[in-house]
């Protein structure tokens, strides 16, 4: 499944975080590898709805949105899966699935 879990003499059992190279969305724990698979579809097509704001461009594919989610994913769950537990948790947002010039046309290009 992706994730650490542990089961006590008692017989309950405790589940961690997913390990790293996983992304975890609605707990459950995603090869970050298969993103961008027809096999993942699903689960992008549900983050997509769920994440992707309002004012982002159109005409930027889902493959290229797949690919910023697995760059991003690689982050999160290198973070996340840390021994000991990190201090906080690395999530998904709306800024994972943007583009740098859908970040820019947002907050303005105070750069240049």
């Amino acid at each position: 499944e992706g994730r650490n879990c542990y089961r006590f003499v008692d017989g309950r059992t405790e589940c961690g975080s997913c390990l790293d190279g996983y992304l975890e969305y609605e707990g459950s724990c995603y090869f970050v590898d298969e993103i961008g698979t027809a096999k993942f579809a699903r689960v992008l097509t549900a983050l997509l709805g769920r994440y992707l704001p309002e004012y982002a461009d159109p005409s930027v594919s889902a493959e290229e949105r797949a690919g910023r989610l697995r760059s991003w994913a690689r982050a999160v769950g290198s973070w996340n899966s840390r021994v000991p537990p990190p201090a906080f948790r690395l999530g998904l947002n709306m800024e994972t699935f943007l583009t740098p010039s859908e970040r820019l046309g947002r907050l303005g290009n105070f750069l240049s």
